[in-house]
């Protein structure tokens, strides 16, 4: 059975080059679309008439 870290040294190892920066740019864009939408949200103040906002 292997280890978390021999896993992700294994998994280190036979990526391709590039490969790497291209999924932490994925990751990176998926993170700010899921923030962006989640706090598009919390614009408008909870119990105030749309007027006084």
């Amino acid at each position: 059975m292997r280890t978390a870290n021999n896993v992700f040294s294994y998994i280190l190892k036979n990526l391709k080059e590039g490969t790497l920066m291209k999924l932490a740019l994925l990751l990176g864009v998926i993170v700010v679309f899921l923030t962006s939408i989640f706090t598009a949200g919390y614009e408008a103040k909870p119990g105030v008439p749309k007027k006084n906002q």
